[in-house]
């Protein structure tokens, strides 16, 4: 399996909600994907700016298969023009 953790931060916070709103749409349509385990949206407690996206896929088939669907290209490319760059952390177990 993969997990990937995404983190990002709104430099930004009156788009606040527009990011909130991209972000949740992302987590519901993904977690339709085949292969995907959890698909979560977190908003950090300590950093109110901070944000992270944690996945879980079952192959490296199922998560590339989902990088190219249409609400995952629109939706993290909208999260991008309002976060500037994500960092990615992937793991495997």
């Amino acid at each position: 399996m993969i997990r990937l953790n995404v983190f990002f931060a709104l430099p930004d916070q009156d788009k606040r909600a527009e990011l909130i709103a991209a972000a949740t749409e992302l987590v519901e349509k993904s977690r339709g994907d085949k292969g995907v385990v959890a698909y979560d949206f977190f908003a950090s407690q300590t950093i109110n700016a901070h944000f992270m996206i944690c996945e879980t896929w079952i192959d490296r088939e199922s998560l590339d298969a989902h990088s190219k669907t249409e609400h995952f290209t629109r939706l993290v490319s909208k999260i991008e023009h309002l976060c500037g760059a994500l960092k990615l952390e992937e793991f495997q177990f």
